[in-house]
């Protein structure tokens, strides 16, 4: 799995790794151990990233302006011609509007 290592691959990575810090096959090498898996840490942090950015992207996409975009099957719904589909506005609970209007009074209000 060296050759995995070498390439990127996060599990071949550790596997270097603890190989050079225990000596399995190799001769040990703390240096080296530490280069695999601090290496390995990093691409592990930035796949983290990477993927909690694109959770991000999409609840934005999804959920933007007040709307809820439709979905089937994992992908954004598209008309006919390939434009996106409509899009679900559910409005807000009347709760929530009742609490809004009391906390800012008249502030909002259209004058007669």
């Amino acid at each position: 799995f060296a050759k995995a290592a070498m390439q990127g691959y996060p599990r071949a990575q550790v596997l270097m790794g603890e190989c050079f810090e225990n000596g399995y096959g190799v001769e040990k090498d703390p240096a080296k151990a530490k280069a695999f898996l601090t290496n390995y840490t990093g691409m592990a942090a930035q796949s983290a990233f990477d993927t909690w950015k694109r959770l991000g992207e999409f609840i934005i996409v999804k959920y933007n302006d007040g709307v809820v975009r439709k979905m089937k099957d994992g992908k954004f719904e598209r008309n006919a011609i390939g434009q996106p589909a409509g899009v679900v506005r559910p409005g807000y609970p009347k709760e929530f509007l009742e609490e809004y209007v009391k906390q800012t009074g008249d502030r909002y209000k259209m004058p007669d």
